[in-house]
């Protein structure tokens, strides 16, 4: 009966127990379908039912595969081996990209590794950065084609599509940064950025209805994200998401093509054929943190490299990405040593060392001494306070009409120090 009919889902993928289904679209029919893995066949299918809901892709498929801001799968191929699919992959980029020997590998694994996605909670970004014509559009054009449902974003004029791109594809966002260097819409790319690496953090958006009246939608952001950008970001914790290339600073290969040749599309669109395949069947594996720890590397950049690392196995690979970490946190810890929190920490390791007292009077006095010069303004045990406060989150208290610091906090400073290279 008319009133009994199935209401219907639409979605990009879905898994129902052992069940996989991934969207895909038949470019000679010009509409998209599933392709679905069942008790180990792989069935294609215009919609799927499941449970008491008819399952059919978005009806926005069409037009945003036409447009190439979409790019799917058209159905599943073999690949052999995973070493061998990994060979092909790095292939097709170093055909097309002039990167360094460890960034290559990065990106190959980043390209399987946005493929099972949504079998880990957080994720890194990868990054290019570099002035116009140093090849960022290139990179972006070749990785972001060969990645799991990748969202293009360049070109874009303002980023409230994306939210909803975003939501509905649960894909791979392959963004140009400088399109969107407008007052209005950095704002709201950093929302995209800050949130969109962690699983089950969403972007509330108050969004006006056809009726006018307003109402709060939640949109899930959560997925891979390719950027190419010219600068950095100003956030060091956004920074810290990124697994960053800077691009120019050598002659380009010289067999690298200056354009696309037509067999491009071909030769990106079989590879999507294969890693769907791979999806298919890795996707239900348990994750293999065969790596988790990395000595002497901060917790931040471990949380970022690990999943990546959990798909490398050789051992030569897995070495020269362990250098390029260890070399960006020691980057990392350099730049933190310019700031105004590692002079702080200067100062009152100086004193703790001169067995002075650390009161905020006496922190100011050494402070202005040593550091005061590169400052323009004036420095009072105010401001050194709230800095010691906000800053290092270090408790004070007053003592005999002076404000020090809190005793017992020994630790705390200790771990402050390594991590602004004090020690």
């Amino acid at each position: 009966m008319k009133g009994n009919k199935k209401p219907t889902v639409s979605i990009m993928s879905f898994m129902d127990g052992e069940t996989i289904g991934e969207c895909v679209f038949e470019s000679g029919k010009n509409r998209p379908g599933f392709i679905v893995k069942k008790n180990g066949e792989l069935l294609t299918q215009q919609q799927y039912s499941q449970g008491a809901a008819t399952l059919k892709p978005p009806g926005s498929v069409r037009g945003l595969v036409r447009s190439g801001a979409l790019k799917l799968p058209l159905t599943t191929i073999p690949y052999g081996t995973v070493e061998e699919l990994k060979t092909v992959v790095r292939a097709f980029i170093h055909k097309y990209v002039d990167l360094s020997e460890t960034f290559e590998i990065i990106c190959t694994y980043y390209v399987l590794l946005t493929w099972l996605y949504d079998k880990y909670n957080e994720l890194p970004y990868l990054r290019v950065r570099g002035d116009y014509g140093t090849g960022k559009t290139r990179f972006l054009s070749v990785l972001g084609s060969i990645c799991y449902k990748p969202i293009f974003a360049s070109g874009a004029s303002t980023t409230a599509p994306l939210f909803h791109l975003l939501n509905e594809i649960q894909g791979t966002l392959v963004l140009d940064e400088s399109d969107f260097r407008f007052s209005d819409t950095t704002a709201e790319l950093t929302k995209i950025l800050n949130n969109g690496n962690t699983k089950g953090f969403s972007v509330l958006r108050c969004e006006q209805s056809s009726d006018g009246k307003f109402s709060v939608k939640a949109y899930s952001i959560f997925g891979p994200k390719i950027v190419a950008a010219r600068e950095s970001f100003k956030d060091d914790a956004l920074e810290s998401r990124f697994i960053t290339e800077d691009l120019g600073g050598n002659s380009l290969r010289e067999n690298i093509p200056i354009t696309l040749p037509g067999t491009f599309e071909d030769e990106a669109q079989s590879l999507r054929n294969q890693l769907l395949q791979y999806r298919f069947d890795n996707r239900l594996k348990p994750v293999s943190m065969h790596v988790t720890d990395i000595p002497g590397i901060a917790g931040r950049t471990r949380q970022i490299y690990l999943p990546l690392l959990s798909l490398i196995e050789d051992r030569n690979e897995l070495s020269a990405v362990y250098q390029r970490v260890t070399a960006y946190e020691s980057q990392l810890r350099s730049d933190r040593g310019l700031q105004t929190e590692a002079e702080l920490l200067q100062v009152i390791y100086k004193l703790q060392l001169q067995d002075k007292d650390l009161s905020i009077t006496e922190i100011t006095k050494s402070f202005v001494i040593q550091f005061g010069a590169r400052y323009g303004r004036r420095i009072t045990p105010k401001w050194i306070g709230y800095l010691i406060r906000s800053r290092l989150h270090l408790g004070t208290r007053k003592s005999g009409g002076v404000y020090i610091i809190s005793e017992g906090q020994d630790e705390k400073l200790s771990r402050l120090m390594q991590t602004y290279d004090v020690l």
